[in-house]
């Protein structure tokens, strides 16, 4: 603005003494060097003001990443987190309504007419067989660290311990226990995954194809003793980062099994 104004002012003058005809290169002088230094203070102004606008953007984005890396270690949390308050209390309902219905064996069945029978709980006892197997329906694309693999189809499930909604399976009594699981990497991938017993890690499997042009299939097997109650599930490896995706379909299924012996 005051730049305007004093080009306004110069124009005047200049225009005036083109009236008169009088011609004063001193007075030109004088304006051509206000103007220069009008318009030096008004860029001096205006690099501050950028100067505080950068530093500011530089706080604001440093404030960005401290949040997105917040956000990172939220999505890493593994589902059975058992600090998890939460879950800590849905898995004391479970326990003590899986309880229950053990210690209640049989159950009195009324059938309209007066006729009582006895019709025993579906539950598994030491003596019955205990196993089952399960494989992804479809791929799991770029699924990180922490992450728990979910084998959604299930082909056996004998004692009804395994999940197909969380991929876990819990010991329906104790014992010895063998698992198995299978995962097939995508072209170009490698995936490190890990079979969990409760909260700690118990084995760790790398499917590695990521130098060859096709899929690549790998498999691992382990032998554990369980307490009524534990949790086993796979997961990707906690800390060990994968590469692309896990596939499973008609060229290899990407699978968990387990039984009782």
């Amino acid at each position: 603005m005051k730049v305007r104004v004093l080009l306004l002012l110069f124009g005047f003058l200049k225009s005036s003494e083109a009236l008169v005809n009088i011609e004063n290169p001193l007075f030109d002088q004088i304006m051509n060097r206000k103007v220069n230094e009008l318009i030096s203070e008004t860029l001096k102004e205006y690099k501050n003001k950028i100067g505080q606008l950068e530093e500011h953007i530089l706080k604001q984005e440093k404030r960005i990443t401290v949040l997105e890396d917040g956000c990172k270690v939220k999505e890493n949390k593994s589902l059975f987190t058992w600090r998890n308050p939460k879950i800590e209390n849905i898995m004391r309902m479970a326990d003590k309504a899986y309880n229950q219905k053990l210690n209640d064996k049989t159950a009195v069945k009324n059938d309209g007419v007066g006729q009582i029978e006895r019709i025993r709980r579906d539950y598994p006892s030491a003596g019955q067989p205990v196993g089952f197997y399960a494989y992804m329906s479809g791929p799991e694309n770029n699924p990180g660290t922490h992450h728990t693999l979910i084998f959604d189809v299930v082909k056996t499930n004998l004692g009804s311990a395994y999940s197909k909604f969380t991929g876990a399976f819990r010991a329906p009594v104790e014992g010895t226990y063998v698992f198995s699981w299978t995962i097939t990497a995508d072209f170009f991938s490698y995936i490190h995954t890990e079979i969990v017993i409760n909260a700690s890690s118990f084995g760790h499997l790398m499917t590695d194809g990521d130098e060859i042009h096709d899929i690549h299939v790998s498999s691992k097997t382990v032998v554990a003793y369980l307490n009524q109650g534990d949790i086993v599930f796979i997961r990707t490896h906690s800390s060990i980062h994968s590469k692309g995706n896990i596939t499973s379909g008609n060229h290899g299924q990407t699978s968990f099994s387990g039984w009782k012996i």
